[in-house]
């Protein structure tokens, strides 16, 4: 902040509530207000009481939840800004504030996130009007793009637990069971070894199983289940995300059952290009280095014609971060920072194969935090 100018941070959006305060919003309408020469304070509402003391901000306030006669209103939060603002004896200044920030993570009530743009604005512009608002998204982008040894703790954990998913991927595929059943049970195994697991508050999985020809379209955004059975001789991927109290895994491999010689061939130089990848992902590479050195192994095999995206992506607070592994990327990676290792290869009429692990780089190179098995059953 003592570098960009900033007197004053004020973060709403869930990603930034997380990595600034250590709490996973439940509605997103939380707001952390930083500053430069005094404690910071976390304005939540009511009815999310007293989740949002289990972060590490000492000072919560919150705004009335709705009540029989009364429902919140934005009066009630701008006054809770003010009263932080004012305890701090901060004025005037320069206030950042997330002003262009596009993809938001979800909070805890999937169905409802409340997002920062031109209303919030405004709104921090009529709350205090004696400051000189700056975006200070692309300092955020940063900052969260290497993690801290309590940050890798956190990846490190959820990737555990999103590895009971894999391996309940694998274990229980079976000919004649449905996408949408295989993906129930994977979600199931998440959900009770998360809550299993002492140190876990919440946990939320979203897995998307697709199989045969359709695994071919895997790569697009709308990989999702059906009601279609699995066969003998087709591949079957799953895609995995997982958040666990606010930070996330992106996990995603391909099985089969009775799998041809041709299937296992390509899954296995996929194997070899995601360990290519891994090991060359250490802290002071170039990103786009990364990539090519992954792709070009698959080149090698003729696989080229096949390729659909980049080799990786930043995660942490939010699925898709800094850095990107592609091979129009100007990012450097850096001791700490946290993101997937996914080559892939999509053969119409034949299947789609991936294998996503998240890595850590190191100064020794790329570290694996995800250790399900990859072997075909």
């Amino acid at each position: 902040m003592e570098k960009e100018g900033l007197d004053v941070l004020v973060l709403h959006l869930t990603e930034d509530i997380v990595y600034g305060s250590g709490y996973w919003p439940f509605q997103g309408s939380s707001y952390l207000m930083l500053f430069l020469d005094a404690e910071p304070a976390l304005v939540c509402h009511a009815h999310e009481e007293p989740y949002p003391e289990t972060g590490w901000v000492k000072d919560v306030k919150y705004f009335p939840g709705e009540t029989p006669e009364s429902f919140p209103s934005e009066e009630a939060v701008r006054k809770k800004l003010i009263e932080t603002a004012e305890e701090r004896k901060v004025a005037k200044g320069t206030m950042g504030f997330e002003g262009s920030m596009e993809f938001v993570s979800t909070s805890f009530l999937r169905h409802k996130v409340q997002v920062s743009g031109i209303p919030s604005q405004k709104f921090l512009e009529t709350t205090f009007p004696d400051f000189t608002l700056r975006d200070a998204s692309a300092m955020i982008y940063k900052l969260r793009s290497v993690k801290t040894q309590k940050e890798i703790e956190q990846m490190k954990l959820v990737n555990r637990i999103a590895d009971s998913g894999m391996e309940t991927f694998r274990s229980e595929l079976s000919a004649g069971k449905t996408e949408f059943e295989l993906a129930a049970e994977v979600e199931r195994a998440v959900t009770l070894n998360g809550f299993r697991n002492k140190k876990t508050d919440r946990v939320v999985a979203f897995a998307f199983v697709m199989s045969g020809p359709r695994s071919v379209e895997a790569y697009k955004y709308y990989d999702v289940h059906t009601t279609k059975k699995i066969r003998r001789g087709e591949p079957v991927l799953l895609e995995l995300n997982v958040c666990v109290d606010g930070y996330w895994a992106d996990l995603s491999h391909t099985y089969g059952i009775g799998l041809s010689k041709n299937h296992r061939k390509l899954i296995e130089d996929v194997r070899q290009a995601n360990d290519v990848g891994v090991k060359a992902a250490g802290a002071g590479a170039r990103a786009a280095e990364v990539n090519n050195i992954a792709y070009d192994h698959l080149k090698a095999a003729g696989y080229q014609k096949y390729f659909r995206h980049r080799l990786g992506h930043g995660i942490g607070c939010i699925v898709h971060e800094l850095p990107a592994l592609h091979v129009a990327s100007d990012d450097m990676l850096e001791t700490g920072m946290v993101f997937s290792i996914e080559p892939g290869i999509y053969v119409p009429g034949f299947g789609g194969i991936r294998m996503e692990d998240n890595v850590l780089a190191t100064e020794s190179g790329g570290f694996r935090l995800s250790h399900y098995s990859k072997e075909l059953t």
